[in-house]
């Protein structure tokens, strides 16, 4: 878990920055019972998101808790693939969902919000997504927004209720209500060949950085 505060301001708000199946919903309903907050979303959705002007976050969202979350590669692609939220039928089941061209749709509509927020043009795939997304949610972030906190999902689920007592020492905000215990992590299967992929195409430098590391065999 990483914290950033540069003032002391009080906190109106909050929004959450995050990839599908990363534990979002779940944090957003903890945090709005825990302290009787708000959500926001006038920062982007909370899925597709790198597209808000710095300055904006930077000024506008200076009474806004912005909360970046992320899930380890394995179990997120994983569940990406057991629930494919806004994925072209072409791209849905592995190796497909990794290896195609990414992008998202709504129906039939494309969502432009989800391509590359540093070239307007689709992924590459996948892992090109993953990349920037967790390059915007770690290294961006924490220099544009006053108030951020960067979780990942298996802290938020394994250490709930002290990463909530954190974030409320941290910010200043107060505990009104008790929240439910998390539901535990399911861990799916594996195939030894859709591990090989991941492995070798995801970016570890960024991942290490966060803190995730390449599985052993």
């Amino acid at each position: 878990m990483q914290l950033f505060r540069t003032q002391n301001e009080l906190i109106f708000n909050f929004t959450i920055y995050g990839e599908r199946h990363s534990g979002t919903n779940f944090l957003e309903s903890c945090i709005s019972q825990r302290f009787d907050l708000p959500v926001t979303y006038i920062f982007d959705n909370k899925h597709f998101f790198g597209w808000q002007k710095p300055e904006r976050i930077t000024y506008k969202g200076r009474h806004t808790l912005f909360i970046g979350i992320v899930r380890n590669p394995y179990d997120w692609i994983m569940a990406m693939n057991r629930l494919p939220h806004h994925v072209p039928k072409h791209n849905c089941g592995l190796p497909n969902m990794l290896l195609n061209e990414w992008y998202s749709v709504h129906g039939k509509t494309e969502i432009m919000s989800d391509r590359n927020y540093t070239t307007k043009e689709r992924y590459k795939n996948i892992f090109e997504l993953r990349k920037y997304k967790y390059l915007f949610l770690s290294q961006i972030m924490p220099t544009i927004a006053h108030n951020y906190i960067l979780i990942t999902y298996e802290e938020f689920i394994y250490n709930h209720y002290f990463i909530l007592d954190l974030i409320g020492s941290r910010f200043n905000l107060y505990k009104k209500n008790q929240t439910s215990a998390p539901a535990p992590i399911k861990k799916r299967e594996l195939s030894p060949d859709i591990k090989t992929i991941i492995d070798n195409n995801i970016d570890w430098t960024v991942e290490n950085f966060i803190g995730y590391q390449k599985k052993e065999n």
